[in-house]
């Protein structure tokens, strides 16, 4: 009865609550990002999906009938609040697909699609670390009825059951069917008991701009609003209290000429101070740290944007690893110096929020991928974020 009482045609934006799908191949190399996806949600519907590629047509009976029961032993071994669904789709993308339509119940479905990221690392076996849990102990040999091992890790690349296309196809698909999408990459080196106990980590870091595009975005448009809200929320969680939220306010200053003078200082002034009126007006305790020299890195792009130099008429016979184009010298330089940028304020970061731009339309798929992995490389723990819906009011 309450449940049909929450009728989604009379959502408010103050009633907002993060409602999660995190997609999972295995939880054998996931139990960090699923540990966090759980802080993530504070207290919001929080869905672990996973997919079996095939066609139920071909099998004796539904493999996820078996398969289930592990996975519940799994959520309670990890002590994490959160349902599973399973399904059988011809493809991960179809299954993502199926899950965000079906799962949840009314208007308790989820907003946010949490996507692990796509990229060469092999697999950590997470459970081999977890000794002390017994029901850890049970999950590493299970196996179902038919004798297949339910969470056997891959040993290559040459095994994963999507390629970059499809990834990246999966984030538009997450966009047109407008829930807000989060990339996570390098969550296998998180250790939430370090950043509790550890003096090493200071902060969780958020940049609200878009990398691909420094000079056209907002700084305060709905995906920098979510990425505050998303890290205000870790930083209100045990484990992650300690930290201090910091916000990088990366603006291209237009040079202004009087009397032979240079004068950037007011745009710079003025942006500050909106920002600090927006912290303050949705109580998110935050500092604010201006990048000094951005735009001389914003004018090391000759078109202001990396995906217009990424276009058809720049590609080469060669391609890069994910098999797109290979990347413009320019868009190289420019990138290498972004990622330069981030690693050098994030010695004592604990998770970075980035923004994340739209995926291309057509066949610069893999590239995009390309961009973003060269962009975060060797980063913290890394949130990339794309917000659909608005997710704070200040008119409350």
């Amino acid at each position: 009865e309450y449940l049909l009482l929450l009728d989604s045609r009379k959502e408010h934006v103050k009633f907002w609550r993060p409602q999660m799908l995190l997609l999972v191949r295995n939880p054998r190399s996931s139990c960090p990002l699923i540990h966090f996806v759980n802080d993530l949600k504070k207290g919001g519907l929080y869905v672990m999906g996973h997919i079996k590629v095939g066609q139920l047509s071909d099998m004796e009976v539904d493999p996820m009938l078996d398969e289930y029961g592990h996975w519940l032993t799994l959520v309670d071994a990890l002590k994490v609040k959160a349902f599973v669904e399973l399904t059988v789709a011809n493809s991960v993308r179809e299954g993502m697909q199926q899950m965000i339509r079906m799962s949840g119940l009314g208007a308790m479905k989820p907003n946010t699609i949490m996507l692990g990221y796509y990229d060469e690392e092999v697999p950590h076996d997470f459970f081999n670390e977890n000794g002390s849990l017994q029901s850890l102990d049970a999950l590493r040999g299970a196996s179902t009825s038919d004798g297949r091992s339910v969470f056997s890790l891959r040993t290559s690349t040459s095994e994963k059951v999507l390629d970059s296309r499809e990834y990246v196809g999966m984030i538009a698909d997450v966009l047109r069917m407008r829930k807000n999408i989060c990339l996570c990459r390098h969550f296998h080196n998180l250790d939430k008991r370090l950043i509790s106990k550890s003096s090493c980590f200071k902060y969780i870091d958020v940049w609200p701009v878009n990398f691909f595009q420094p000079g056209d975005e907002d700084p305060f448009d709905t995906t920098s609003l979510f990425m505050l809200q998303l890290a205000c929320i870790i930083n209100m969680v045990p484990g992650w209290k300690n930290l201090h939220l910091r916000v990088f306010l990366c603006e291209k200053y237009r040079q202004q000429q009087e009397n032979g003078n240079t004068d950037s200082e007011l745009p710079a002034r003025t942006s500050v101070h909106r920002l600090r009126q927006q912290l303050q007006m949705l109580r998110i305790a935050a500092s604010i740290h201006q990048v000094p020299g951005w735009s001389q890195q914003v004018t090391a792009l000759r078109d202001g944007s990396v995906m217009e130099q990424m276009s058809p008429r720049v590609r080469r016979s060669r391609t890069n690893s994910f098999g797109g184009a290979p990347l413009d010298n320019a868009v190289r330089v420019y990138l290498l110096s972004v990622n330069q940028l981030l690693r050098q304020h994030s010695e004592q970061t604990a998770a970075s929020f980035l923004y994340l731009p739209k995926p291309p339309q057509g066949e610069n798929e893999a590239t995009y991928l390309q961009l973003l992995t060269e962009m975060t490389a060797d980063l913290p723990p890394t949130v990339l974020v794309h917000g659909i819906h608005a997710v704070t009011s200040t008119t409350l």
